[in-house]
């Protein structure tokens, strides 16, 4: 750091904003405290000096000032002006300050509010009020006509738009997805939801200033969308717009999803990589041009900030525009010196201009991986030297960027497919050095002439024949990707001390070796200038011999020759020679009369060894030396193997049983884990469609399901490598939509349903992939057991066997009369888990369980059927099981108006109280191994 005070400074200013981001109020003063004294103890022990150690500190002290500015700014002020915002109507007028979204029948753009009048009082022609807000407008097209009016807002137009404000939605399960928390860090607080186009009125102010070079750069992308639209085919054009323009929008969801297990979406994000082929492409342009040095370098430093709002101006994109700005300026002025300086310049410029930069995954994972290349591929490099130089280099850039992002995206991705190296490694270069630059003389020859743009992009479209089916056949292979639990934060943490360290040792270690090498290199080359039978050495004293063959003597003085060796060659022996150490030999193609010395050793005497290479014994201290770097190499290899441990089973020793009730909207699923670690899956969630065919234009680009969005990243965050058991308690699409997704990305042990078909598309291409997959199907019936381990039970009491005559299973359209019910124990405690069942069904199983001589139970929990609604959760079903909580999982502002209030009344005149998903979000049971029983929600609802 001493050498680099620019890098010390801006680690410390990011540090200033990130401890703002994992510690609130007394534990981040105590952070910063500590932070502080660290600074301190490293200017006492000289590691740092004292002016380096006031600056860093001064950097600490004023980054968390300007974050904690920040964060009290970064508030809204509606409350102040109409009260409570939530479902308020009104009429907000303001500028449009984004880029306008059109996916399907949904437009979405952030306006910049200035006036607000409550949609009550417009009418009234009440004053409008003055605000300082921005709103994320959400406006539901009403018909596809409509589309073309969408099409002309654009970004800085003045507009007044009619809806309803809306509080945006936080994460309904623990871990999950925190919309709200996103938008607040863009420093959006509320939603407005408008229904048609006409909600939205044009302004008569005409598009300000701030907005202008934004609004070129938005029509200049829609340009280049469209134009890459008309250059390539379907299943390629929106891949070359993420890969040459930054537009992900457009990328086929199953192509992303190929590339994300493989850790490729890197390629789709402008970063480092693109920059670094736009740069090399104006340089030589500028050559062609015939360009000076600094004109040259000139033209590509006014390119960064356009190519930059081309692409979106993205983190990374911002990142690797800022580094290339730098480096071409202290390269035109000849003090291009240290690509970490440059890094660092990068960070400050952005956390100073906007501090919550921080929290961006993309902004985390491009500085990371960037001081990862600059600071460890060198290293490895070195230990891959005996490969050849182009799959040394390629290899160290790939392993060196997976290791050092490998931490990062276990704490926020949770998986790592083990061929991600090799397809890194090959198709990296092939998309970077052929697909990108394809893709760049496509839009820039079809900008002059379509048919001149056509050749590139045919050729860039064969080139993704191979990348896709690369990506898809290494994404397929069966048990390459694995998943890891979300991690502390002190494992990431601790990984990169590991890193640290290793790459210290691995340096020293290197240095001695290259100092070995040089020494053995220099004694071998005294070794052959005082070799007589040295081919080289006889090329060097031609001289001599040719003087003496002149003379007609052909012998030559010991004290002679030596004084010529060291005259032609300037080299010292490094170990002493006499005359007394030789004696004369004749040299072949040489008179017989001809003697040359030759070395000879005294009798008794071994032949002399160089500094540092002797045969004998190493001294005492020496062996004490390398027996203590073989205790720290096997001290880190322990270290690293325990941090593995810890990363793959963090709850290795955790015997606590799990019920999670988990927020997937309008459906259902539960999910179970056992006191041995056992995972137990009982619904799959979904979404009931309404969609029409005539209504194809309403289709989103990558519509929300369920298992993709919500459940398979869950089960990945809570480390849910394989699922011993998935039940689906009937077959509507409310219970089913995500076990599709889950069925391709889990290991499932046997699949559980009840026993009937229903004959949808859905369902068909489901027990098709369970087939396919090798997945055991058993149909439930009463009287079933399943004991996953000691502590737990599954009792299934519901529906009646014989369902499935002779391997035959009847076709049902109507599901909920055949739910399976579940009746679970763990570590003593029970949970009742009926499904969709109605009160027919409630009513045959409870006269099933009196006729067995049962008595009406005390249950922990029993789930509400069939949502709340009103044709479920009877009295006398209520009264058999006598719960101490009933849990409701039904969407926010579901369309069925569940759970219903005759339900509600029904369960609040027990004594058991009420938790539903839609308020509480996910709702968690956690038992001791002693049946200790506690509870907890995603959010706490007093109301």
């Amino acid at each position: 750091m001493q050498r680099r005070p620019l890098v010390a400074f801006a680690v410390c200013w990011v540090a200033g904003s990130g401890v703002q981001s994992l510690w609130q109020g007394r534990t981040a003063l105590l952070v910063y405290a500590g932070l502080l004294l660290g600074l301190a103890a490293l200017s006492l022990a000289s590691r740092l000096t004292w002016r380096l150690a006031a600056a860093c500190a001064l950097a600490l002290l004023l980054s968390a000032g300007h974050r904690v500015w920040t964060d009290a700014g970064n508030v809204s002020h509606l409350r102040e002006a109409i009260g409570d915002p939530e479902g308020r109507l009104v009429a907000v007028s303001g500028a449009i300050a984004s880029a306008v979204e059109i996916d399907g029948d949904v437009v979405v753009f952030k306006l910049a509010a200035a006036r607000l009048t409550e949609d009550s009082a417009a009418e009234n022609s009440a004053p409008a009020q003055p605000i300082r807000e921005t709103l994320l407008v959400r406006v539901r097209l009403g018909a596809e006509e409509e589309l073309g009016a969408a099409a002309a807002w654009k970004r800085g137009d003045e507009v007044a738009v009619r809806g309803e404000l809306r509080l945006p939605a936080s994460g309904g399960n623990f871990g999950g997805f925190d919309y709200r928390a996103y938008l607040q860090r863009q420093q959006v607080h509320w939603t407005l939801a408008a229904k048609g186009a006409a909600a939205v009125s044009p302004g008569s102010q005409g598009v300000s200033w701030r907005y202008r070079v934004l609004r070129a750069a938005d029509e200049a992308r829609l340009r280049i969308g469209g134009l890459m639209d008309r250059l390539y085919g379907d299943s390629d054009a929106g891949y070359m717009k993420g890969l040459v323009a930054g537009i992900q929008d457009d990328v086929d969801p199953g192509q992303y999803d190929d590339f994300s297990r493989l850790g490729l979406t890197h390629v789709l994000a402008i970063s480092g990589l693109h920059v670094g082929v736009v740069v090399f492409i104006l340089l030589r342009l500028g050559a062609l041009l015939r360009l000076t040095r600094e004109r040259s370098l000139d033209l590509a430093i006014a390119a960064m900030p356009v190519y930059m709002l081309l692409t979106g101006a993205s983190p990374s994109a911002v990142r690797a525009c800022l580094m290339a700005m730098i480096a071409l300026y202290m390269a035109r002025r000849n003090r291009l010196k240290d690509g970490l300086h440059l890094l660092a310049a990068a960070a400050w410029i952005m956390t100073v201009w906007h501090p919550l930069v921080v929290e961006d995954v993309s902004f985390q994972l491009s500085f990371l991986v960037t001081a990862g290349l600059l600071l460890y591929v060198p290293l490895a490099a070195k230990l891959l030297r005996f490969l050849p130089a182009a799959l040394r280099n390629a290899l160290a850039v790939a392993a060196t960027a997976q290791l050092v992002s490998f931490p990062v995206s276990a704490y926020y991705f949770h998986q790592l497919h083990l061929l991600s190296l090799a397809a890194n490694l090959v198709l990296v270069p092939f998309i970077s050095f052929a697909v990108m630059p394809l893709g760049m003389a496509s839009v820039a020859l079809g900008a002059c002439w379509l048919p001149l743009g056509l050749g590139p992009a045919r050729l860039a479209e064969l080139c993704n024949r191979a990348t896709f089916a690369a990506t898809e056949a290494l994404s397929g292979v069966r048990g390459m990707s694995t998943i890891w639990p979300q991690p502390s934060l002190a494992w990431v943490a601790a990984a990169y001390a590991l890193m640290m360290i290793t790459g210290i040792l691995l340096r020293r270690r290197i240095a001695r070796l290259d100092e070995q090498a040089l020494l053995l290199e220099g004694t071998r080359a005294a070794r052959r200038r005082a070799d007589p039978f040295d081919p080289e050495r006889r090329f060097r004293e031609v001289p001599a011999y040719a003087a003496a063959a002149a003379s007609g003597n052909f012998t030559q003085p010991l004290a002679a020759r030596r004084a010529d060796l060291s005259a032609s060659s300037g080299y010292a022996a490094p170990y002493p020679v006499t005359s007394s150490d030789y004696a004369a030999a004749p040299l072949p193609g040489t008179p017989s009369d001809y003697a040359a010395p030759l070395p000879a050793f005294p009798s008794g005497s071994a032949s002399p060894s160089p500094p540092g290479f002797s045969t004998a014994e190493p001294p005492p201290g020496d062996r004490a030396m390398r027996r203590r770097r073989m205790a720290l190499g096997a001290l880190i290899a322990i270290g690293w193997l325990a941090w593995l441990a810890w990363g793959i089973q963090p709850a290795a020793f955790d015997r606590q049983a799990r019920v999670m009730f988990l927020d997937v909207g309008q459906g259902d699923s539960i999910l179970i884990r056992t006191g041995e670690g056992k995972h137990v899956l009982i619904d799959a969630g979904g979404t009931v469609s309404f969609a029409k065919k005539e209504e194809a234009w309403r289709k989103r680009k990558d519509p929300y399901e369920v298992g993709r969005k919500t459940l398979v990243p869950l089960l990945k965050q809570r480390g849910v490598r394989r699922l011993d058991m998935l039940v689906l308690t009937h077959l509507d699409a409310d219970h089913i939509g995500g076990a599709e997704a889950i069925l391709r990305n889990i290991e499932i042990g046997r699949l559980v349903f009840n026993g009937t078909m229903k004959p949808t598309p859905d369902v068909l291409r489901l027990f098709q992939l369970a087939v396919q997959k090798g997945i055991p199907l058993y149909a439930a019936a009463d009287g079933m057991r399943w004991q996953p381990d000691a502590s737990t039970e599954l009792r299934v009491l519901h529906p009646d066997p014989g369902a499935a005559d002779a391997g035959r299973l009847p076709l049902a359209e109507s599901q909920n009369g055949r739910s399976v019910v579940l009746l679970a124990t763990l570590y003593g405690r029970t949970f009742v888990l009926p499904g969709d069942l109605e009160a027919a069904g409630e009513a045959a199983v409870v006269d099933h369980l009196r006729r067995e001589g049962g008595a009406a139970m005390h249950v922990d929990v029993l789930k509400a059927g069939h949502h709340g609604s009103k044709t479920s959760s009877t009295a006398a079903w209520l009264a058999w099981w006598r719960p101490t909580d009933v849990v409701v999982s039904a969407g926010a502002n579901n369309l069925y108006g569940h759970p219903h209030r005759d339900v509600v009344a029904r369960i609040e005149a027990l004594p058991s109280r009420l938790l539903r998903t839609d308020l509480n979000g996910e709702i968690q049971y956690r038992i001791e191994p002693d049946g200790r029983l506690t509870r907890r929600e995603r959010h706490p609802w007093d109301k």
